[in-house]
């Protein structure tokens, strides 16, 4: 297994001073995670400058938009809504989840996938192999790959975060890796990087994602077919399949608590003396940072706790 360093340190907050959203569209080929979450924040700050691919006639079932950058480079921008409520689509979304073995049970696109390594909660390398789809075909056919999807198992590095690029949206990021060099790249053809922004309204949730191309004309946007009907099978098929059920079942042992301490007064951290004592004392004078002060907490309370330093 690849550590975290060959691809990049995990998708935390801590990150050098955003592009500009022209800098963003015009820069090269993204190859860390930061840049592909720019993508994102660049869209939500200037959503203007985008051009319709054919005509829109229904904007929640599935709309394409295009930016062209270059020549020969451009963005592909569509919009659909997915029928599920954003806790759902929330946990569903976790690499741990969308890529459990079980998907391959009832989504038709996929004939094996897993989780090879976690580097942190919401942030993973994982493998997936593409099933040959009549629609994944279409896709490959249209965005020029010069092979079946279907034909390898393929390395993705898949992170989220969430109230970003602003509160209450949340975003994904499923990276294509290089096997060769194992950094991230753009992909090709049906297998691309995409950057995916999800906002809850009410009993749905839109979402927005984003693909750089590559010698991709328009006309052949133009012939992509609507992926609304196929959400709304696909949910449903998830609604009814083995991982849905296991999911319900393991409700809260999947999920996180993120935990952050924006200011500490001078000295030590207190912690609790013992589960049946009802006082706190300083911790020891070693220096320690917050994952370990929290393991130390929850031995003193009697609790087993998986603490992550992202």
């Amino acid at each position: 297994l690849v550590g975290a360093g060959a691809l990049g340190p995990p998708a935390g907050p801590d990150r050098a001073p955003a592009r500009t959203p022209q800098e963003v569209w015009t820069g090269p080929e993204a190859t860390s995670l930061e840049e592909l979450f720019d993508r994102a924040a660049a869209y939500v700050e200037e959503p203007e400058g985008w051009e319709p691919v054919g005509p829109v006639t229904d904007p929640t079932a599935h709309s394409s938009f295009i930016k062209p950058v270059t020549s020969t480079v451009s963005f592909l921008l569509s919009k659909m809504d997915v029928p599920m409520s954003g806790a759902e689509l929330q946990r569903l979304m976790n690499p741990e989840v969308y890529y459990d073995p079980l998907r391959a049970e009832f989504d038709t696109t996929v004939e094996d996938c897993r989780v090879l390594e976690l580097f942190a909660p919401g942030d993973a390398l994982v493998s997936i192999r593409k099933a040959a789809h009549p629609m994944m075909m279409v896709f490959s056919s249209l965005l020029g790959a010069p092979t079946c999807p279907a034909a390898e198992d393929r390395l993705v590095r898949a992170a989220r975060r969430r109230d970003f690029p602003r509160p209450g949206m949340w975003c994904y990021v499923d990276a294509c890796v290089n096997q060769e060099r194992m950094t991230i790249c753009e992909g090709e053809g049906a297998a691309q990087t995409t950057v995916m922004i999800l906002e809850e309204a009410g009993d749905v949730v839109h979402c927005t994602y984003i693909v750089r191309l590559h010698r991709v004309p328009t006309w052949a946007l133009e012939k992509i077919p609507s992926l609304g009907h196929f959400i709304t099978d696909w949910v449903a098929a998830f609604r009814q399949s083995r991982l849905c059920a296991v999911l319900e079942a393991e409700q809260g042992v999947r999920e996180y608590i993120v935990v952050a301490i924006r200011k500490c007064e001078r000295g030590p951290p207190l912690v609790p003396v013992s589960l049946e004592e009802d006082t706190w004392a300083l911790c020891d004078g070693e220096r320690f940072g917050m994952p370990l002060y929290l393991q130390k907490f929850a031995e003193r309370v009697g609790v087993e706790l998986e603490v992550y330093d992202s």
